[in-house]
């Protein structure tokens, strides 16, 4: 610093705050989060899997905890990948580097996990 801060301890966390806040806005950037949101309804769609728009879901909260009761059976891995794309809408190369596997696993996770969550929503009765 310029000057010889009163607390070196709280001059280096404010600065570690300031600058992780600099990377949350940089890697969360609406033109990012866009491109990726979008990429991951583009695979749900292409699987027959709609998501309705929230004015449009008649029992939205019913069909979340069908998708949270089907979560439930899949191993802890696969539910973290498929939150990971279709909650936090990160890119498949993002997690695949946070859980160490491949690109081509995880769009392979995703891709089989996608036709399981088709089937069980139709064995509960849910429209797709």
């Amino acid at each position: 610093p310029p000057n010889r801060p009163d607390s070196l301890p709280a001059y280096i966390a404010k600065t570690a705050r300031n600058l992780s806040i600099d990377r949350y806005k940089a890697q969360h950037a609406q033109k990012r989060m866009a491109n990726e949101y979008a990429a991951s309804l583009e695979e749900m769609f292409e699987n027959g899997i709609e998501v309705a728009a929230p004015e449009e879901a008649a029992d939205e909260e019913e069909v979340g905890k069908i998708i949270n009761e089907y979560l439930s059976t899949e191993k802890k891995l696969f539910r973290q990948v498929f939150v990971s794309r279709y909650f936090y809408h990160e890119s498949v190369r993002d997690i695949a580097l946070r859980f160490s596997i491949t690109e081509s696993k995880v769009k392979s996770i995703l891709f089989r996990m996608r036709n399981r969550l088709r089937e069980y929503l139709s064995k509960e009765g849910i429209e797709i």
